[in-house]
């Protein structure tokens, strides 16, 4: 399909809690965007940040979703692990108050 993608680490030098995971997919015409046939006379791409739902960056749908927009919009998409590598798990049930466990 002819897409690049990659999972990058956005860091600052000291390590902090500032670290974030991303998955990137772009088309190898955006990643050029200073030639003319390719991007708009200012050299603008399109870029999208896509946020993930409870399932996180590494869910395949959510990776086809960013692929798509990629693909469709001839840009650059990011998804950012907001959860940290730790994405949300339904639990089954209620506890003993009577409400669901979202833990």
């Amino acid at each position: 399909d002819g897409l690049r993608r990659e999972e990058v680490r956005l860091s600052t030098d000291t390590g902090s809690i500032m670290d974030l995971d991303m998955y990137v997919v772009a088309t190898p015409e955006a990643l050029r965007p200073f030639e003319r046939s390719i991007a708009t006379k200012h050299g603008a791409v399109t870029s999208v940040v896509l946020v993930s739902d409870v399932d996180g960056w590494g869910d395949a749908s959510m990776r086809r979703i960013a692929d798509e927009i990629a693909f469709v919009t001839n840009g650059v998409v990011a998804v950012p692990d907001l959860f940290n590598g730790k994405p949300f798990r339904w639990t089954s049930g209620l506890d003993a108050a009577g409400s669901t466990d979202f833990r």
